[in-house]
C-alpha cells in the first residue's frame, strides 16, 4: 500500500468491495489527515471532510494579508485554579508617513521663465531706424548709459524637511565684449534674502530658512556697473539657476 498527500482535508478511508483484510483494518482506524489511501488494487475514497473550520480560519487570514489590513499580535493569560491574576496585552503599531516636500517661485508661477532686459542707450538723441539717414554729429564719441531697472521679482520658498532648506544658485558667465555678472546686484525686500549680493557664476553662500517656515520677498535686479560705452554692439543674454534643497 502506498500513501499520498492531498491538500490537507482530513479524510475517512473507505475500502471497496474486494479490498484485503489488512486494508479494511487499516480504513477502519481513526481519520488520516491530509492523507488517502492507494492499495494495489483499490482506490480508498475521502467519506467526510472534517477540517472545514480550519480552512476558513486560513482563508480569512490570506484576505486580510492580500487587503492590507492591520495585525496585532495575540496572547492569553491562564490560571488552572481560577484565583490568580492573570493578563494578556497585544501590541498595535501605529505609523503615520509625512511625504518630503521643498517648494520654490520666482516671478511667474508653472513653467514660465522671467526675462529681465536692459537697454544701454547712447547719448545721441534723434536716432531712429534705417541708413544713410542724415545728422549732425558733432565728432565726440557717444556715452552711454542703461536703461532704468525692471520690476522686481516676487520669491517665495517652503519646505517641511526637518532641517529645513538652503537656497543656492549658478550662472553663465556672459560672453563677448559687454556686461558681465559682476555688474548685476540684486535687492532684497522681504525675508528671503538672496544668496549673495553681486551675481556671480555660483552663489558664495547659500540663504537657509526653517522647515514649514514660509519666506518671501521681493528680488529688484540693477545692472549699475560696468561701462556700457565700451560694450560692442548685440544682444547678451544668461540664466541664472535657483536651486531649493532639503537640508
Amino acid at each position: 500500500m502506498t500513501m499520498q498527500q492531498t491538500t490537507g482535508q482530513a479524510l475517512y478511508a473507505r475500502p471497496l468491495q474486494g479490498a484485503s483484510a489488512a486494508d479494511r483494518a487499516l480504513s477502519s482506524r481513526a481519520p488520516v489527515v491530509g492523507f488517502f489511501l492507494i492499495s494495489r488494487s483499490n482506490v480508498f475514497f475521502p467519506r467526510t471532510f472534517k477540517m472545514k473550520s480550519i480552512y476558513t480560519l486560513v482563508a480569512a487570514a490570506a484576505l486580510a494579508l492580500a487587503t492590507g489590513t492591520a495585525l496585532a499580535e495575540s496572547q492569553y493569560g491562564y490560571d488552572a485554579a481560577g484565583s490568580a491574576t492573570v493578563t494578556a496585552k497585544a501590541n498595535v503599531k501605529l505609523s503615520v508617513a509625512v511625504p518630503k516636500l521643498v517648494l520654490l517661485r520666482i516671478g511667474d508661477a508653472n513653467a514660465t521663465v522671467n526675462t529681465l532686459s536692459w537697454t544701454a542707450g547712447l547719448s545721441l538723441s534723434g536716432l531712429t531706424d534705417g541708413s544713410n539717414k542724415q545728422f549732425d554729429w558733432n565728432g565726440a564719441a557717444p556715452t552711454a548709459g542703461t536703461s532704468a531697472n525692471p520690476t522686481g521679482l516676487q520669491v517665495y520658498a517652503w519646505t517641511n524637511a526637518a532641517g529645513g532648506g538652503s537656497l543656492s544658485y549658478a550662472a553663465t558667465e556672459f560672453t563677448g565684449t559687454g556686461p558681465k555678472l559682476a555688474n548685476f546686484t540684486v535687492q532684497n525686500n522681504g525675508t528671503l534674502n538672496h544668496p549673495g549680493g553681486a551675481l556671480a557664476t555660483a552663489s558664495g553662500s547659500a540663504t537657509t530658512f526653517g522647515a514649514n517656515d514660509l519666506k518671501t520677498s521681493t528680488w529688484t535686479y540693477q545692472l549699475s556697473g560696468g561701462t556700457p560705452s565700451n560694450w560692442q554692439a548685440g544682444t547678451y543674454t544668461t540664466t541664472v539657476t535657483y536651486t531649493a534643497t532639503t537640508l
